[in-house]
């Protein structure tokens, strides 16, 4: 993530010196290109923090799907207990 940040960073850098030598740049369009060079930020943080609750989650979900099949299965031999007493 950090080595498409800089090539992301040295491309922009880039157009920007060629864009500024061919036409004028005008603020508006450096506002967009702004906020769209700081834009990785958050999908990288979203990213990351769903990787990680779905690390820590998985175990927990994991454990609640043993003790529902372990539920079942003792409910299935109670009910065949019953049925031969």
């Amino acid at each position: 993530m950090t080595g498409a940040a800089l090539a992301h960073g040295a491309t922009a850098l880039w157009d920007v010196a060629l864009a500024t030598g061919e036409r004028e740049v005008t603020p508006i369009e450096q506002h967009i290109h702004s906020f769209l060079e700081v834009l990785p930020l958050p999908v990288g943080y979203l990213t990351g923090s769903a990787a990680v609750t779905a690390f820590i989650a998985l175990p927990y979900g994991e454990e609640l799907l043993r003790c529902a099949r372990a539920q079942t299965a003792a409910a299935r031999i109670a009910r065949t207990r019953g049925r031969i007493r």
